[in-house]
């Protein structure tokens, strides 16, 4: 009975970081493996819908068995004693003795104001040079800061992608740059003045 079942724990947030937390993928309501053509289907998907400047929202779920003696504590990651798939991502699904499953995402849009490509065109005509900190993906991030006049050129790692060159060639090619917060983290103060050199700046998952 739905009295009896036991509790079910649901996760959501940004949509590859939960999918990393997962082994398993509900298709039609049957649990399915997560091999390569899984995360390739999810890649492509996610791509897509991040080039749209689309916001994409990951949800998992695990059962979570029965309550120990003190009951659930929840709270931050390290302090909650039901699994969340740490050990599953940080392994590369080697160790999946924690993992959740995959339900599925959901895209939103969450437009610009009206006012702001404009103001910001009136900044860079004046020299005002414009940096976009979001916590958006990278994908969506360089989406959004295209319609907003932040990174009207293609940026340096779309270049690689597109033209199948390295990221050292793409870079003396492109003006603009998206930098990931989880490369920000490890950055000297000369490495993040070496970024601030390039005219258009995003830094994404900051």
């Amino acid at each position: 009975s739905l009295h009896d079942a036991l509790p079910i724990f649901i996760l959501k947030g940004a949509a590859e970081r939960v999918f990393e937390r997962c082994d398993t993928i509900l298709i039609d309501g049957v649990k399915v493996p997560i091999g390569p053509k899984q995360q390739k289907d999810f890649d492509d998907v996610y791509k897509q819908l991040g080039k749209m400047g689309e916001r994409v929202l990951g949800f998992a779920s695990k059962e979570m068995g029965d309550a120990p003696a003190k009951g659930w504590v929840g709270g931050s990651p390290e302090e909650c004693n039901y699994h969340i798939g740490n050990k599953c991502s940080a392994t590369q699904r080697s160790n999946t003795s924690d993992a959740l499953c995959y339900l599925g995402l959901m895209a939103l849009i969450d437009p610009p104001r009206e006012n702001v490509p404009d103001s910001v065109l009136l900044c860079r005509r004046a020299g005002v040079k414009v940096v976009m900190v979001t916590g958006d993906h990278p994908v969506t991030a360089a989406a959004i800061a295209k319609t907003v006049n932040i990174m009207p050129d293609t940026p340096a790692g779309e270049v690689a992608e597109d033209e199948n060159i390295d990221l050292y060639h793409a870079h003396a090619k492109s003006n603009s740059i998206v930098v990931p917060g989880w490369e920000l983290k490890d950055m000297t103060s000369e490495d993040i003045k070496h970024v601030l050199l390039y005219d258009q700046v995003v830094f994404a998952r900051t």
